[in-house]
């Protein structure tokens, strides 16, 4: 069994070149006798200042009362916070792809349309519509469809990317909080 279960965070900026550890959070192991565990915390409140990053692991020691408790450690994991200059590029690049791709479904909206007059002219010079015509019209309405979807799609990314952009604005400001 387990004596101790500890939860171990250090922190640096980018341009430093040790780890500075910032907290030990002992995790309570209650009355049970399970070998199995979950541990629920956000990290996400360590990392303050863009160029952050945090290394955790989870140190664990048994219950030898007899050769004293050895302790065994996790192997470390990593989050890091982006710097200014990387949010900057990283929303640069999905703003220029939101708009290489509205750009690309207005191009395929103007031809559906193009398409929709042809149609239009035809229907009225002929007295029936034949089923080549019903087929193109059947295609067309699957068209349309296809870019509705995706043009709720880009609204979509683009909902997220504003959400992404106010989650950093937000956390950009907020103090530091410290676990015990």
């Amino acid at each position: 069994g387990f004596s101790a279960f500890h939860l171990l965070i250090w922190q640096k900026q980018d341009e430093d070149t040790t780890w500075n550890r910032v907290a030990k959070k002992t995790i309570s192991l209650g009355n049970t006798n399970s070998q199995n565990f979950d541990i629920q915390t956000s990290l996400n409140e360590l990392i303050t200042q863009p160029g952050m990053q945090i290394r955790y692991c989870v140190e664990v020691t048994d219950n030898d009362a007899v050769h004293h408790g050895k302790s065994v450690r996790s192997a470390y994991r990593y989050r890091r916070r982006l710097t200014q200059q990387e949010m900057a590029e990283k929303r640069q690049e999905a703003q220029q792809s939101q708009q290489r791709k509205s750009a690309q479904l207005d191009a395929q909206m103007a031809e559906l349309l193009r398409e929709i007059e042809q149609m239009q002219r035809r229907l009225l010079e002929s007295k029936e519509m034949s089923w080549e015509q019903k087929r193109q019209l059947k295609q067309m309405i699957e068209k349309h469809q296809e870019l509705i979807n995706e043009l709720q799609e880009l609204r979509q990314e683009m909902m997220k990317q504003l959400q992404d952009n106010q989650f950093e604005n937000k956390t950009q400001d907020k103090p530091k909080e410290e676990l015990q």
